[in-house]
């Protein structure tokens, strides 16, 4: 099912693009939306942290051919692609215990794999 965002119009032909009152782009229904598929997308998103975990994220040194220093790129933090990797998660799937289940496994298993947080028995993750 599709959902024209303006005028709130419902359609159930999948091949409409384009809604047939006002011409606003559809979007797909938040029926659309399974848990199913957040918590495969969490999985994915977990995978790709955990390459990054163990990374210098900060800045990046540009040298040249005779090892000048260049040009310094400052570099998204380990927050910064925490909060892009889960906000809107966070944010949309507080109604699914199977999504709020999955991303507390993820963010509990990145905080032990994470060289950098330090780690206390008595800590609790908060949503």
């Amino acid at each position: 099912m599709k959902l024209c965002p303006k005028c709130e119009q419902t359609y159930t032909d999948e091949t409409l693009n384009f809604c047939l009152e006002d011409g606003e782009w559809l979007i797909g229904s938040t029926s659309d939306n399974d848990p199913t598929t957040a918590v495969q997308a969490i999985d994915q998103i977990e995978d790709l942290l955990r390459r990054l975990i163990r990374k210098e994220l900060e800045s990046a040194h540009i040298r040249d051919s005779k090892g000048n220093l260049r040009l310094i790129l400052l570099l998204p933090s380990w927050e910064d692609y925490l909060s892009l990797a889960f906000d809107e998660i966070r944010q949309f799937g507080t109604n699914s215990v199977q999504v709020v289940r999955r991303l507390r496994s993820a963010l509990s298993s990145l905080a032990d794999n994470s060289p950098t947080i330090q780690h206390d028995t008595n800590q609790t993750l908060a949503f």
